[in-house]
């Protein structure tokens, strides 16, 4: 069921003075707000958040070896290297 209402000295007051019995929980769901919002900054998309990340990590050390891609069977499972082209 929905009631309406306003908000009246901090205090909602059911229109046509309806009450409600004391401890009910109840939703507040308003439905134009007085003011509006603050604008907020830019918030970054989710491709600004990927190329920071890639930015970043390319920044950091890497001490992995050069030929990791061809020989990772070998790096990772003990299988026979390759040889390099």
């Amino acid at each position: 069921m929905t009631y309406q209402g306003k908000v009246q000295g901090g205090i909602i007051v059911l229109a046509d003075g309806l009450t409600l019995p004391e401890g009910t929980e109840v939703t507040v769901v308003p439905r134009s707000p007085e003011r509006k919002a603050e604008p907020q900054e830019h918030a970054p998309s989710s491709l600004e958040k990927m190329v920071a990340l890639a930015d970043w990590a390319e920044s950091q050390p890497c001490d992995l070896p050069e030929n990791l891609a061809s020989n990772h069977d070998h790096d990772l499972h003990g299988q026979y290297r390759r040889k390099n082209p």
